[in-house]
């Protein structure tokens, strides 16, 4: 694992890309890792801010990894 020193803005900002990008992907094997990737950085920003995984969700019902 590696920590990634970067304003929570950023982090934020980061996700919102991966979100468009999920939205205008057509390849199932891209929006999968794009799914993955945004999960670990969400994970990192919740435990940054002492949020538990559980409480982690994002309600994008494109973004559930089949």
């Amino acid at each position: 694992m590696v920590t990634l020193n970067v304003p929570l803005r950023t982090a934020r900002n980061l996700l919102d890309y991966a979100n468009e990008f999920i939205d205008n992907s057509y390849n199932q094997e891209f929006i999968r890792e794009a799914i993955q990737d945004k999960m670990r950085i969400k994970r990192a920003i919740g435990r940054a801010e002492g949020i538990p995984r559980s409480m982690l969700n994002d309600f994008r019902l494109k973004d559930m990894v089949r």
